[in-house]
């Protein structure tokens, strides 16, 4: 029995790859005090495979440029409640967190809010999204929140960052348990999806549209 449970226990160890989670750097300033977005979306998108990442409970980032989380694999981020801010409207329409070319990556437990006030969004801010996904491959979004958007809450996007020549849509994608409150235009906005599932979600406030979907410029050949 013992040589059996030894075999087993080899088996399990030799199989499973142990992470523990990781922290982040404490020059990435976590108290909403200046523009974490750079130096946490280099940080983030140059970890190896398979890690975790418990972000500091009820943490505050200032993005106020974006959080572009990139080409990772396997990546987890444990948000702990806190919150990427966006404080003031971007002079430049961007999104608050922009995902590009991940695989397999889980984003719980964390907190998007924009600058909206009910009279800065519209057809002009649409692309100043909560989320943006382009050319993922697996991606969960639970237990989390987008707020205040001036733009729409979550676009499923054709790939304008073609970085290693990755030009495919987005597929496997999971949103489900999460809120979205008060967005300037759009819902959600499907216009590159193989597979997307949203499941026991919550959005009031919008704009203009809860869904829209489309596919307005690519071609054929995309």
């Amino acid at each position: 029995m013992k040589r059996i449970l030894a075999a087993l226990a080899a088996v399990i160890l030799g199989s499973t790859v142990l992470t523990a989670c990781l922290t982040v750097p404490t020059v990435i300033p976590h108290d909403c005090s200046s523009d974490a977005a750079p130096a946490l979306s280099a940080w983030l998108s140059g970890l190896p495979a398979n890690q975790v990442v418990e972000l500091p409970t009820n943490g505050c980032f200032l993005i106020n440029s974006t959080l572009h989380i990139a080409n990772t694999s396997g990546l987890t981020i444990i948000g702990n409640g806190a919150t990427f801010e966006q404080t003031v409207a971007p002079a430049q329409i961007n999104p608050i967190v922009l995902l590009t070319q991940n695989t397999n990556l889980t984003l719980t437990g964390v907190n998007v809010t924009g600058a909206f006030n009910g009279s800065n969004g519209g057809a002009g801010q649409e692309k100043d999204y909560g989320l943006e996904l382009e050319a993922n491959h697996g991606v969960n979004i639970t237990h989390s929140s987008v707020s205040n958007v001036q733009g729409d809450f979550i676009n499923l996007q054709a790939p304008f960052d073609t970085t290693n020549g990755d030009t495919s849509l987005n597929t496997n994608i999971n949103v489900s348990q999460d809120t979205f409150t008060n967005a300037g235009y759009h819902g959600i906005t499907v216009e590159s999806a193989n597979g997307a599932t949203f499941n026991q979600d919550t959005f009031t406030g919008m704009g203009v549209d809860a869904i829209d979907f489309e596919y307005d410029v690519y071609s054929t050949v995309f």
